[in-house]
């Protein structure tokens, strides 16, 4: 029954274990201990120069040293693609399947990722309250008006190519000029082929 309760308090919004030092709360008592070791007890054995952290775990010191650096230990086996931590390669991995779970009900459109689904139904509304104060464009998601100033109204255009001058407005805009110096047709058209 006791580790029922203890159990339990996850569940919970109370966090009944207070540090003393910084009056961060926690919900169980081990947690408080681990953060009094990582944090603020004098027995540390691996202490970070670029901010305060510290800990006397290795593995736990390594991963926070991450943050600091330009290092990129998880890389993609299928693709160029590296990154930080494996939780973002795992998400990577998404799009090299063929997989698309998440259909929408409206149009049929399925996508890797729900969030994509949930993005892509803003489409159907309607009800288009985000408005463009230099234009009369509308539209239904948050995201999208930024993207729509940028590209519209300042021509910022960040992504060069390294052949020639043009300049695009996204990575995957420049990456579909780039095979206009190779003559690759990447794409085949059904009717000309």
């Amino acid at each position: 029954m006791d580790l029922l309760r203890v159990h339990s308090t996850i569940h919970s919004d109370d966090r009944p274990f207070i540090c003393e030092i910084c009056a961060k709360g926690f919900k169980l008592k081990k947690s408080l201990s681990e953060h009094f070791r990582a944090f603020h007890s004098d027995d540390k054995h691996h202490k970070c120069t670029a901010c305060e952290y510290s800990t006397a775990s290795k593995p736990k010191f390594d991963k926070h040293m991450l943050k600091h650096s330009d290092k990129r230990p998880f890389q993609c086996t299928k693709c160029e693609y590296t990154c930080k931590a494996k939780r973002y390669l795992d998400q990577h991995m998404e799009i090299h399947s063929s997989e698309k779970p998440h259909v929408c009900e409206t149009c049929g459109k399925a996508f890797l990722r729900k969030i994509s689904l949930i993005n892509h139904t803003h489409t159907h509304m309607e009800d288009k309250p985000f408005a463009c104060t230099m234009c009369d464009a509308k539209f239904s998601s948050k995201a999208t008006l930024p993207i729509h100033v940028k590209r519209v109204h300042t021509g910022e255009r960040p992504y060069a190519c390294t052949l020639c001058d043009y300049k695009a407005f996204t990575k995957a805009i420049l990456k579909n000029h780039m095979p206009t110096h190779t003559g690759e047709k990447p794409f085949i058209c059904d009717i000309c082929g």
